[in-house]
């Protein structure tokens, strides 16, 4: 089972120190090595533009030590989170068409679509960077 869309929005914690895990509606029987590629890079800042490739080797090998992920997998996720931001982005124009929509309402699409497209030219444009971080996080570096 996967999250599919587990950022830091969607995280809160407790007094211990514990994670309490929010907006589970999207959660769906995925691929791991999909829903490792999207939180890791999620994690390291890639919808904001500027991942951080220390925090996204840090998150794979954390992930590793509690799930079974092959090196093959993860690089091939790449390609799937494109699919995946794409997907977002089409739901959102969808919305622009919606004639119903309040002015607020239709603000929020047009942002979320941006958003989306940019985080799609992004990794499309990146991802043979990201498929290394990849590799360095199976070398343990």
């Amino acid at each position: 089972m996967g999250h599919l869309d587990f950022d830091q929005k969607n995280v809160l914690w407790n007094g211990e120190g514990e994670p309490i895990i929010l907006d589970w509606e999207q959660a769906k029987p995925i691929h791991p090595a999909l829903e490792a590629m999207g939180a890791g890079l999620s994690w390291a800042g890639q919808s904001a533009g500027a991942p951080s490739r220390e925090t996204f080797v840090a998150w794979v090998q954390g992930y590793r030590e509690q799930n079974e992920l092959r090196l093959e997998d993860l690089e091939l996720a790449v390609d799937g989170v494109i699919g995946k931001w794409t997907i977002w982005l089409e739901f959102n124009l969808q919305r622009l068409l919606d004639e119903g929509l309040s002015s607020q309402e239709r603000q929020i699409a047009f942002d979320a679509g941006m958003h989306a497209l940019g985080a799609t030219l992004r990794l499309g444009r990146d991802g043979a960077i990201y498929r290394e971080w990849c590799r360095g996080a199976f070398r343990g570096s």
